[in-house]
């Protein structure tokens, strides 16, 4: 009887637990959703207000600016962040390479 009650309660449990990362992960989705949700209704307002100012110059400028800012990002910006990204790995690829200090090493450093 003991050991029947015993496993109803481990099963419980076991049970409590997947409902409560059901839960966890049903919130997690909800939070994305609403994100996603958010990020729409915005590009719906820009478009919205693009198609009342929708003057063909309106909107070759408004290209113009776009293919200048993705041109930045493309030939400047990202290069550039990508170079800093690939010295930061060489220098941390040079300390992992070092061997790790002993303690003879550090005896040898406080003397």
């Amino acid at each position: 009887r003991m050991l029947e009650m015993a496993r109803q309660l481990r099963v419980e449990k076991e049970r409590e637990e997947n409902l409560t990362q059901q839960k966890q992960e049903q919130k997690n989705q909800l939070f994305h959703a609403e994100q996603r949700l958010h990020r729409v209704q915005l590009q719906l307002k820009d478009m919205r207000h693009a198609a009342v100012d929708s003057k063909p110059e309106s909107l070759m400028k408004s290209l113009e600016e776009e293919t200048k800012f993705n041109t930045y990002l493309v030939s400047e910006k990202f290069p550039r962040e990508l170079e800093t990204k690939k010295q930061s790995l060489l220098l941390l690829q040079k300390v992992v390479a070092e061997p790790a200090m002993g303690q003879s090493d550090l005896n040898e450093l406080e003397s």
